[in-house]
């Protein structure tokens, strides 16, 4: 299953929700194309708000991509995926695709 997600705003977004039947990940891309860099979170987050972070603070320059591939992988019926955006200035523009 892919899913995809643009986000414009400084905000955090559930990427994939629990349950949502979202079978064996294989690859998260975050491109950022904003005028500047863009700080991101990805973690994972259990029904009492327990996270567990794959990616803190990562900053991502305008123009650029990141892609995580290593242990990505995880229990939907537990967990949900999500992702925190914040533009160092401006308006992000940050597009995800999950494989």
């Amino acid at each position: 299953m892919i899913f995809d997600k643009n986000i414009t705003t400084d905000s955090t977004v559930d990427l994939i929700p629990i349950g949502s039947n979202a079978g064996n990940i294989e690859s998260i891309y975050i491109s950022n194309a904003a005028h500047s860099h863009v700080l991101i979170d990805v973690y994972f987050e259990d029904a009492s708000g327990t996270t567990f972070y794959l990616i803190r603070r990562v900053s991502i320059p305008s123009g650029a991509a990141l892609v995580l591939t290593d242990n990505v992988a995880f229990n939907n019926n537990i967990f949900k995926l999500k992702i925190t955006v914040e533009a160092t200035s401006g308006t992000p523009i940050v597009d995800v695709l999950i494989r």
